[in-house]
């Protein structure tokens, strides 16, 4: 056997490979004559409301409404989820990955499918396919990362666990559906299936964990959903909430620059007693310094 370079990737491969590991391209003639690519969904984005409410997290009595797994870049293209362990927690109206100061909202409205599998299952079946990866109706990531990232293969991270939480979703900031690959040591099916009794019982939305759908095509904030939200949503609030979902900094800067040359009334901007109180503090703040200067 003797190492090649792959033409796409440029990293080193055995001559008897099909396909590079690494990045997924087709190395033999024969291999690109038979295979074919899954089809790709072909739906619009949906017409989501700019808020949508992800509830309040359900207690964990029964233990089925929180589950523990690991979570790696290599294996996922949602990199605002920092890697390592994480905790998947229900809500009443969706899901949030729970990793230390980090909390990624996914809402039901969202959420395509959610399901588990194994290692063996995605290496197996996913040694026919391009781009993504389709196994039982489950979408998963691009090929390089579904065989070459999957906890240990070609990295070195090792496997912890031997099932796969998936979670296909709508992503509000690409647009486009993505997944979410956690690795877990159990099953997550109870999980799985308390998540589908609580979206069959259609609760009321209650609690301030939102996702918020306030972006264009091309991942730049849509000026006339940002004048909606704030109508909901005060502006330090839904600044955090774009800074979850995209990791932007200084959204509040341009939150309020919108805002200012939208000509907005005050009484049509939410407003957060929190935010009165901070300002008050600061003003304080400011004018202590400035007494304490001048006697100085």
């Amino acid at each position: 056997m003797a190492l090649i370079s792959c033409p796409e990737c440029k990293k080193e491969i055995s001559d008897k490979a099909q396909i590079c590991p690494n990045c997924g391209y087709p190395i033999s003639k024969e291999h690109c004559e038979t295979i074919q690519e899954p089809p790709l969904s072909k739906e619009k984005f949906p017409d989501f409301p700019v808020i949508m409410n992800v509830g309040k997290q359900i207690a964990n009595w029964k233990g089925d409404t929180s589950i523990d797994g690991l979570y790696f870049h290599s294996e996922n293209v949602v990199n605002i989820i920092p890697e390592g362990d994480v905790s998947v927690e229900l809500s009443t109206n969706g899901i949030v990955i729970n990793k230390g100061l980090t909390f990624y909202y996914i809402s039901n409205l969202q959420i395509t499918k959610l399901a588990f599998t194994n290692k063996e299952t995605i290496v197996e079946e996913s040694k026919s396919v391009i781009g993504r990866a389709a196994i039982g109706g489950i979408l998963l990531g691009p090929i390089g990362a579904v065989i070459g990232g999957l906890s240990g293969t070609g990295t070195t991270n090792t496997l912890k666990g031997k099932y796969y939480l998936v979670i296909n979703f709508w992503d509000v900031y690409t647009k486009k559906q993505q997944t979410i690959l956690i690795c877990t040591k159990e099953t997550p099916q109870s999980f799985i299936d308390r998540y589908n009794k609580e979206k069959s019982q259609n609760n009321i939305p209650e609690g301030n964990d939102y996702v918020v759908n306030v972006f264009n095509e091309d991942q730049t904030l849509n000026e006339d959903k940002i004048i909606e939200a704030v109508k909901g949503i005060d502006p330090m609030r839904l600044s955090i909430k774009i800074e979850q979902v995209t990791g932007m900094k200084d959204v509040y800067l341009e939150v309020q620059k919108i805002i200012t040359n939208s000509e907005m009334s005050v009484n049509d901007v939410k407003s957060s007693g929190c935010m009165v109180t901070l300002v008050v503090v600061l003003s304080t703040s400011i004018l202590g310094f400035i007494i304490t200067s001048s006697l100085l």
